[in-house]
């Protein structure tokens, strides 16, 4: 298509690097992209004027239902998607002059957007929200803009809206006489002007609605002598500053009051309930961070890879991922009625735990399958140590003894598996696929283990206002305690013998805002330490009440909770093994037996070791350890 670019390029760039313009209109049915200063109603005129030379009501109406705002940061142009399929369409013309990896939509709070993306199998075109309070405070940072004075503004690009704070209001104070009334004017001017979402393109952040200009929406402070101006701004200075509360003020970003209500502005969340964990959660996994990925669309029944996947990159560049190509095809052959489909990596999360050895790669899977309400989502994990890794680190040569190898450490996997779910561990059902990835010409299959996600919360991410509710931090004690057997039990250590419990794999379900139930998400390092005494592993177990004495009101309690709940669990497994040994003793009788380390040796020695502890012993040990450091 003939694409017609009014003013600059809307990447284009001054000398020291900046972006020459931060705003665009695009008019997808006349095939145009204007961009300059000022607003994007601002922009409108302008291209009325250039493109028809007249100003026309019944023309601009008929512009402002074909326009689509766009917002430039960093080099990406960013689509604010008010009529959605206008906005695809404006994608489409963009992608004429610039590059689709540089082109994503605003709207990830809004369901409409979202679901429309979904179902193009393009999540990974959404402009995600920060999850980390660090990321929260470089998004307010730039947000900081101007219109066409000097940049006082923050600027939501989802509402449009630019909030002007009371600190920067008082600063105006410092300008002479003339830049005053040329700023009063440009607030006077835009704070009634209503933007393309329908918002004021001008509001005062945290003012009473009491608070406004409306009295002098007809003045022209420029026309003012400098006696009246500053006469009139004190007056409306102390007006803003009556009409705000003490903590927002001043624009600190540490003040967590303050940079939360600006956020939620930002995004345009007005919730002034909401907390700044929640806030974080917004729009995404929580306390995941997934990169989702190019992956394919589905019409008519026919997958169709996106089209990135063609573009040659250097790898340091690439943002797609071959593998993803794989996981598609995978879900289709299962269920063939799949509307829409996205797959994303999971790049890093707030886990405490160091990084273990092996293939760490998981991917999230959302997908959404014909007649039923709801997507479903599963996590694929790729097995740790397969038959590339031997090949890689030439520890095997022989290509079919490493596929034999990498064969026998997922039924080595499967079985931990089995055991752990024999002793009572809450896991998901998993299967089990593979994916292919070329090494030396050679076509090597990478086994990967696949499940449900887990809609809940693990339990070292639990934000820590959930604990000043005595009933919360009563149940989660509980269900804590009971969780902490099985993974003592099967030895989940790794191989320095550090205890992996309550550090990321273990996920509270809640339900009205209480904890009704604990999920294991994975079995990490389970039969890792099988053959040290459990008296040796209490301090490691009374960490978790020892790590939350600051978070909860009565920590003894909580204490007490866990121990017990903890000790009741041990001793009901104990008893379940002593009931049913013969089941338990023969559960890998078909196994090789090998005291190197085999499945069927371990479960021997973990077995022992659940039959011959003392659970009140134990328990004692555990409260002893929380009583001297509480």
């Amino acid at each position: 298509m003939l694409i017609k670019v009014i003013g600059d390029h809307p990447l284009a760039r001054n000398e020291d690097g900046s972006l020459k313009n931060v705003k665009a209109n695009a008019f997808p049915t006349e095939n145009v992209i204007i961009s300059g200063p000022g607003t994007h109603g601002d922009l409108l005129l302008d291209y009325m004027n250039k493109a028809y030379g007249k100003y026309d009501e019944d023309l601009e109406d008929r512009l402002i239902d074909t326009l689509v705002p766009l917002h430039m940061r960093k080099d990406t142009v960013l689509i604010r998607p008010e009529k959605i399929d206008l906005a695809f369409e404006a994608d489409e013309l963009l992608q004429e002059i610039i590059s689709k990896e540089k082109i994503k939509f605003l709207g990830v709070l809004d369901p409409r957007v979202r679901d429309a993306i979904k179902k193009r199998g393009e999540l990974w075109r959404i402009n995600y929200l920060p999850k980390t309070v660090e990321e929260m405070k470089e998004m307010i940072k730039g947000a900081k803009g101007s219109i066409g004075c000097r940049p006082i503004y923050y600027h939501s690009m989802e509402t449009g809206i630019r909030w002007l704070t009371f600190e920067e209001f008082e600063k105006l104070g410092e300008l002479d006489n003339k830049e005053l009334a040329r700023h009063l004017q440009e607030i006077n001017k835009y704070c009634c002007d209503i933007n393309s979402c329908g918002n004021n393109e001008i509001r005062f952040f945290m003012a009473e609605d009491s608070f406004n200009l409306n009295e002098y929406k007809d003045d022209d402070f420029t026309g003012w002598d400098g006696k009246k101006i500053r006469f009139y701004y004190e007056a409306l200075k102390s007006k803003f500053w009556c009409s705000v509360k003490s903590e927002f003020r001043k624009d600190e970003l540490e003040n967590e009051e303050w940079r939360k209500a600006m956020f939620s502005r930002l995004i345009g969340e007005h919730d002034e309930e909401i907390s700044e964990e929640d806030l974080l959660g917004l729009g995404c996994e929580f306390y995941m961070h997934i990169q989702w990925l190019p992956g394919a669309r589905i019409e008519n029944g026919e997958v169709i890879f996106d089209s990135i996947f063609s573009k040659v990159m250097p790898e340091e560049e690439k943002i797609y991922d071959e593998k993803v190509r794989s996981i598609i095809l995978n879900f289709r052959r299962e269920h063939d009625d799949i509307e829409y489909i996205n797959v994303g990596r999971v790049i890093g999360s707030l886990s405490k735990r160091e990084t273990m050895p092996g293939r760490r790669e998981v991917y999230i899977v959302s997908f959404k399958v014909e007649g039923e309400e709801k997507e479903r989502k599963r996590m694929i994990r790729l097995q740790k140590f397969g038959a590339v890794e031997r090949l890689q680190s030439g520890e095997e040569k022989d290509v079919y003894k490493a596929f034999w190898y990498a064969d026998e450490y997922k039924r080595y996997t499967l079985d931990r598996w089995n055991a752990c779910e024999q002793l009572g561990m809450k896991l998901l059902p998993i299967t089990t696929d593979d994916i292919y990835e070329t090494i030396d010409g050679v076509e090597v299959p990478l086994i990967y283990f696949e499940r449900d996600y887990i809609d809940g919360i693990a339990t070292d991410k639990i934000p820590a206002s959930r604990f000043e509710n005595k009933e919360y931090a009563a149940r989660f004690a509980k269900l804590l305690g009971e969780a902490a057997v099985v993974s003592m039990v099967t030895g989940r250590a790794d191989n320095n013998k550090v205890i992996h419990f309550d550090d990321g794999d273990e996920v509270i379900i809640e339900e009205e805002g209480l904890p009704v139930d604990l999920i294991n998400a994975e079995n990490t390092s389970s039969f890792g330490d099988y053959t040290t005494a459990l008296s040796g592993f209490t301090e490691a177990y009374a960490m978790p009440v020892i790590n939350r004495k600051e978070l909860v009101s009565d920590i003894r309690k909580f204490a007490r909770d866990y121990v017990k709940a903890l000790v009741d669990r041990f001793t009901e497994l104990q008893k379940e093994y002593r009931d049913y040994q013969g089941a338990f003793d023969s559960l890998f009788k078909d196994r090789i037996y090998d005291k190197k380390g085999s499945i069927a040796y371990r479960w021997e020695k973990v077995l022992e070791r659940l039959n011959t502890t003392d659970p009140i012993r134990l328990g004692e040990k555990i409260m002893a350890e929380i009583d001297s450091h509480i």
